[in-house]
């Protein structure tokens, strides 16, 4: 059994980290160093933006493309949607110490180091400050894997629900 909670907390973690490459290869490495500086959560930008208003969107769009930022947001809100329904599906059946392991900094950023060598470098050259950074972004998912997150859209902010 503990067999197959590891290939379904891979599968969560994969599409997760799929989400986060697509977030960190449209804001470029300066936009991520931005959110590392800040101690801005990538989870909580992903949030802000899927949940703009559908005029704000329309008005901070070059003109004529308004609609189709719109459109696009909300598709992308969509698969952003299902891959957070479909991996608390899967997390709800891996054991908490089996989502810690594959949730872990030294693991994630091994993964990184791997996978985007230029991402864990950028990370890694901020030391303690970059790896508490990456930490709360771990806490966060994790919040997010579990139901124990959800998005406040007055605070602008990811709260984190405790029991």
């Amino acid at each position: 059994m503990s067999y197959l909670y590891k290939h379904l907390a891979k599968i969560a973690i994969e599409a997760v980290n799929g989400i986060i490459d697509g977030i960190v290869d449209t804001m470029g490495k300066d936009g991520l160093e931005l959110f590392i500086k800040n101690k801005w959560s990538l989870v909580e930008g992903l949030l802000m933006m899927l949940n703009e208003p559908d005029e704000y969107i329309k008005r901070a769009s070059p003109d004529g493309y308004g609609e189709s930022a719109v459109q696009v947001k909300r598709a992308f809100k969509k698969v952003v949607e299902f891959v957070i329904t479909f991996s608390r599906q899967v997390a709800s059946h891996v054991p908490d110490e089996v989502l810690d392991r594959y949730l872990s900094y030294d693991y994630v950023i091994e993964y990184i180091r791997k996978n985007r060598p230029d991402v864990a470098q950028l990370i890694e050259s901020y030391g303690e400050e970059g790896r508490e950074w990456f930490e709360m972004n771990l806490r966060h998912i994790k919040a997010l894997l579990r139901g124990q997150a959800r998005w406040n859209p007055f605070q602008k902010r990811l709260e984190l629900i405790t029991s």
